[in-house]
């Protein structure tokens, strides 16, 4: 068998190796997102509070490790949106997209981040 042939086995192998051992890698991670509303705590005040909102189904939001929460709950002690951004980028999380509600005039910061299935409580 000539060098040549041998070489372009072996590339695709190690091609086919390194593809499967990435898409065993990507399915081992899940996308968790939440939301940090900004709103002002009644329609006169300049002053914006800030609260995390993880959605109603607590299971869908756990996590192995409670400082994960107990770092998303702090968001709650910042006062505008730079800040509330800053923060979570912080933490790894990533910002989708914003929404702001004239009724109320609340705005909402979507965030997502990848957890390894070992860092979500069973």
């Amino acid at each position: 068998m000539s060098f040549q042939k041998v070489f372009k086995i072996l590339s695709v192998a190690i091609c086919l190796f390194l593809f499967t051992a990435a898409k065993a890698s990507c399915q081992s991670k899940i996308e968790k997102y939440c939301i940090v509303e900004a709103y002002h705590k009644n329609g006169f005040s300049t002053k914006i509070s800030i609260r995390l909102v993880n959605g109603e189904v607590d299971s869908l939001f756990s996590f192995a490790d409670s400082a994960v929460k107990n770092n998303l709950a702090k968001i709650k002690e910042l006062n505008s949106i730079p800040d509330a951004l800053n923060y979570m980028a912080n933490l790894g999380w990533t910002l989708v997209t914003a929404t702001t509600f004239s009724t109320g005039g609340s705005t909402n910061l979507y965030f997502k981040k990848e957890f390894e299935k070992s860092e979500l409580a069973k």
